[in-house]
């Protein structure tokens, strides 16, 4: 059995790191939402998310527009053992 030991300091490097490359990107749309829950009904549109952006409402007329989300997060900082749990990791979303 391997270990890999390292401080929270050092994880949250690393994790920065990660956020930092090609890794970090995360890209939803149809496809990947379809494939990730498996349910080839799934579609993303400006309805889908409207009712969690309230500047959707404000904006846009029509909510038939298709929509491609590119994530990408950054400040990620790792805590090992606190608030009775393994791992917290905490990090910023950029849309």
């Amino acid at each position: 059995m391997s270990q890999l030991v390292v401080s929270e300091s050092v994880a949250s490097c690393i994790a920065n790191q990660i956020a930092g490359s090609r890794l970090g990107n995360i890209a939803i749309y149809d496809e990947t939402l379809q494939e990730l829950f498996n349910d080839p009904t799934m579609f993303m549109d400006l309805n889908t998310l409207r009712e969690h952006f309230s500047i959707i409402n404000s904006r846009f007329k029509n909510y038939n527009h298709k929509i491609y989300l590119d994530l990408k997060y950054k400040d990620v900082k790792v805590l090992f053992g606190s608030f009775d749990s393994d791992v917290i990791m905490s990090y910023t979303i950029c849309m």
